[in-house]
């Protein structure tokens, strides 16, 4: 199924033909994530090394995301994901947060310290187009 079918909730009353009556409930996110001094990472280590945590943040963000999720990679070591889940995004963003910072990216041997950065918006209502 589409993700913008779960997006929205939108019989409300008895009349689906009475617009005034339709309630749209939207439980939206958009998180940004950035891997911190990735530069770094590919200038001391490689950019096999760098491919590695790349793979390995995509992962973990994927098994860390509802199934009402998509995630994206945004740019170079960039990602995004668009959540339509009914839980807490900012405990999402720091559960990503936390897991990456406390995760052991272990590269041939040498363990390279990873942390991200997260921006985040979220639409928690929206009862009618034009508001």
């Amino acid at each position: 199924m589409d993700l913008m079918m779960k997006l929205i909730i939108v019989y409300s009353g008895e009349d689906e033909s009475d617009s005034d009556k339709f309630l749209h409930l939207w439980y939206l996110s958009f998180l940004i994530i950035d891997i911190d001094s990735f530069k770094s990472i590919n200038d001391n280590y490689g950019h096999l090394a760098g491919d590695f945590v790349l793979k390995k943040v995509a992962n973990i963000i994927q098994e860390n995301v509802c199934c009402e999720s998509r995630v994206y990679r945004w740019g170079g070591e960039e990602f995004s994901i668009i959540t339509a889940c009914k839980h807490d995004h900012i405990e999402l963003a720091n559960n990503i947060n936390k897991i990456i910072r406390d995760e052991v990216f272990n590269y041939k041997g040498i363990e390279i310290k990873v942390t991200v950065s997260i921006g985040l918006i979220f639409v928690d209502k929206i009862n009618s187009i034009g508001e």
